[in-house]
């Protein structure tokens, strides 16, 4: 019993139908990936995907514990309301990387106060989905609010307003070119 119970295990664990090479690169509507709320397929991670939206002006946030070239930094994230949905739908977005908290909070703070000032002009999007890490502790000694993680479900616990919010599970690595002091992150 346990040989065929294995043997089935290990079945179900191959792939028999994985994309082929060079697949994520193409870019897909994001919509054609995967629904709000629902897991992002594990052959699906990385896939560049192309959304249009507007940014929420108040919810960019810092998640700290990434990675640039092997130097640890913090990322400045965004939440990005997608257009054509027949309910609020958003998306968390890393936005940029940068070596020092100081320079990510005065980077969201500065993003936020920019769009704050101009008409919300729908945005075309592109970049990478990659799976959601889920929520972590902070280090001891740390603030209690303090992200380390890149989940959209800790972001949604900072998001305003949220009421009949869809939120996609997984999060958008987006393609930008740098905006001072971030540079492009390194999903």
């Amino acid at each position: 019993v346990f040989a065929w119970l294995g043997q089935w295990q290990l079945s179900r664990a191959i792939d028999a139908d994985p994309p082929p090479p060079g697949a994520t690169e193409q870019v897909r509507p994001l919509s054609d990936v995967v629904e709000p709320g629902a897991y992002l397929p594990e052959p699906l991670v990385g896939q560049r995907v192309e959304l249009t939206g507007t940014w929420s002006e108040q919810d960019f946030l810092v998640v700290s514990s990434r990675f640039n070239d092997g130097v640890e930094g913090f990322w400045v994230t965004g939440r990005f309301f997608l257009d054509g949905t027949e309910s609020p739908t958003a998306i968390a977005v890393a936005i940029g990387w940068t070596a020092t908290r100081e320079e990510a909070d005065d980077a969201a703070e500065a993003i936020s106060s920019a769009l704050s000032m101009i008409d919300a002009a729908p945005t075309v999007l592109t970049g990478r989905l990659i799976s959601d890490e889920g929520p972590r502790l902070p280090a001891p000694g740390a603030p209690v609010t303090e992200m380390t993680s890149m989940s959209p479900a800790a972001l949604l616990g900072w998001w305003t307003p949220v009421d009949d919010l869809d939120v996609y599970r997984p999060y958008l690595v987006a393609d930008f070119t740098a905006i001072a002091p971030l540079t492009p992150p390194d999903g």
